[in-house]
């Protein structure tokens, strides 16, 4: 969830930054990224415990596993989303999926599976 003020130069700024970290990383589609403005869902701003914009909660099965107040820059986002985004863009690094080596093609595409 990406909490911001539509009057915040700094909520603009890291628009920009999770755009770019989304983007290099090829992971438009990985994430379902909710947009709250504050001043228009006040009730999910306290719910969420949100005093300072912009700030992103990572929610997974209805709990919170992240947070990140006031990003300055891409690497705070990719350090937050680490543990969810796909490998760089380009990259044909191994991941583990399951006990098995996934290695990914350059486009994303699963390339090869390999049991250990």
């Amino acid at each position: 969830m990406y909490f911001y003020s539509a009057q915040s130069g700094p909520s603009r700024r890291t628009e920009g930054y999770l755009a770019q970290v989304l983007q290099h990383r090829r992971n438009h589609e990985t994430f379902a990224l909710y947009r709250v403005e504050v001043g228009e869902r006040p009730d999910l701003a306290e719910k969420f415990a949100v005093e300072r914009v912009p700030t992103l909660v990572v929610v997974v099965d209805g709990k919170v596993r992240g947070r990140l107040e006031q990003p300055r820059g891409c690497p705070p986002i990719e350090r937050l989303l680490a543990a969810w985004l796909r490998s760089p863009a380009g990259s044909a690094e191994d991941k583990v999926e399951g006990g098995a080596a996934v290695d990914l093609s350059t486009d994303g595409r699963v390339a090869d599976v390999v049991r250990q």
